[in-house]
């Protein structure tokens, strides 16, 4: 399984939680450690309440995201540029949709209620596992999220790049690509598969 940013808490939780659903994860620039602050740095995003939650959700969540949109853009993959492409091929648009606000908002508010409880299990990790990482990350810092990670979980994949933001994926496809396979080699590694 592959999960990046808050979709790497998601899959430290399944793997911690569900270890028989999966043969091992890969995780780029994850969410790992609950940090004083997150409800600031959600902004916008961090609502507690279902009720108000549905009401910005449906209502100003999404003019207000318009509005600093590219400013956001802009801050989430700094270092790099954001791509010329990046709101219809890279998916842009979707995050701008009621029902995105809402389930972002949703696991934020469950970021802070259930990930200090999931990090006290790291160490019950034992499948294959991968960290990618940009040292340039602003959104979610390698040295509170990634390199605390080494000693938590036994036989970590661990890989930091220089110079390198949030969005590696776009900004270097072909090595984390190649970071994903080498994950999945060691996840299926013996594994034979017959087609049905």
């Amino acid at each position: 399984m592959v999960g990046h940013s808050l979709g790497g808490a998601v899959t430290l939780t399944l793997a911690v939680e569900h270890p028989d659903a999966i043969s091992g994860i890969a995780l780029l620039a994850p969410l790992t450690h609950l940090e004083a602050g997150v409800r600031e740095k959600a902004g916008l995003l961090y609502i507690r309440s279902r009720l108000w939650r549905w009401i910005m959700a449906y209502t100003v969540a999404i003019p207000t995201s318009l509005r600093y949109a590219r400013q956001t853009l802009e801050f989430i993959f700094s270092p790099q540029a954001v791509p010329g492409d990046y709101m219809i091929s890279g998916g842009g648009w979707l995050g701008l949709r009621p029902g995105h606000f809402h389930a972002t908002s949703t696991d934020f508010v469950a970021v802070e209620d259930d990930l200090g409880r999931i990090e006290q299990r790291y160490s019950e990790i034992a499948m294959p596992a991968g960290i990618f990482f940009g040292t340039a990350d602003r959104v979610i810092d390698v040295r509170i999220h990634g390199e605390p990670m080494k000693d938590r979980i036994q036989r970590l994949d661990f890989e930091a790049v220089d110079g390198l933001g949030h969005m590696p994926q776009f900004a270097e496809p072909d090595r984390v690509i190649g970071f994903i396979k080498r994950i999945a080699e060691r996840a299926f590694a013996g594994r034979v598969f017959e087609p049905d």
